[in-house]
Order: C-alpha cells, then structure tokens, then sequence
C-alpha cells in the first residue's frame, strides 16, 4: 500500500515521508497502534490505482495535502528525419516525470550493411522543459542550456 507520514522538525516545519508500506502494517496505524511521544502528526495508507501516469498517486492526497496538478501539460514535437524542427507537426503529451528532447543526426546518403557501420551520425542531443520547447532544434537548446560545470561546456 502507498503511505504518508508527517513529521514534525524541532523547529516546528513539517516534512514528509511516502512510499509503500505493509497492508498489516497500515492496520496497525489506522488502529492508533502508534507511540504517543512520536514526532510523527499524521500516518496515512491509501491502496487507490493511478488512473495515469499525469495524477499523483493516491498518497499525495494523505495527511490533507491538495497537490497542484497543471492544466496544461506539457507537449513535445515528435518527429523522425525532419529537416527543420519548425516543420515537425506532431506533438505528444509528456508525463509529469518528462522532459523533451531533440537530436541532430547526419546522415550518409548511402550505405553498405556492415559491422560497425552506422547510417547516422549523432551530432547533438540536448533536454529541454516547457510546452513544445524542442521547436527550436538542437543547437539553440544547447546554447541556452544551463552550464553547471565549466570544464564541460566552456
């Protein structure tokens, strides 16, 4: 089963812990079984399917949480060999746990099927976050990406 616990920090801020937990365990809780001098304000088992990947699951609803779940999700163009990423025109949902990407190939305008042969080339490949942001092509999110180690990306 999925749980929620809140603890109470010495200075008095809660914090949580979730995860999955014993059904016999849950019981227990939900019967009081649980010491008195405990930090613990609140310990919660749900049991509840996900409908989609794009809900929270059900124990992001214990211990009377209220997640925000966005009205608009996210999109990702999605196309194979386009010349332009402004010519791709289709577009896929992405789950609350991804991001879109985009990928530059070179491609050889022939070729022999042998070992160690490849028909395409990567020559970049980057992530990006925001609606339908991979529009803009490999290099232009490289350049706008955040460089966090120097030695890396100069």
């Amino acid at each position: 089963m999925c749980f929620l616990d809140r603890h109470v920090k010495e200075d008095l801020t809660a914090v949580f812990t979730a995860g999955c937990r014993s059904k016999q365990i849950c019981n227990i809780i939900a019967a009081g079984g649980r010491k008195r001098n405990s930090l613990v304000t609140c310990a919660q088992c749900c049991d509840s399917p996900r409908p989609n990947q794009n809900v929270p699951p059900c124990n992001a609803y214990l211990c009377n949480q209220n997640p925000s779940i966005p009205s608009v999700q996210n999109e990702c163009g999605q196309c194979d060999r386009v010349e332009y990423p402004t010519l791709c025109q289709t577009f896929s949902a992405c789950r609350a746990d991804e991001l879109c990407d985009a990928d530059l190939k070179a491609y050889k305008a022939s070729h022999n099927p042998v070992v160690g042969k490849r028909a395409a080339v990567q020559v970049c490949s980057a992530c990006c976050e925001g609606n339908r942001c991979n529009q803009g092509g490999c290099q232009v999110l490289v350049k706008n990406q955040t460089c966090y180690d120097k030695a890396i990306c100069g």
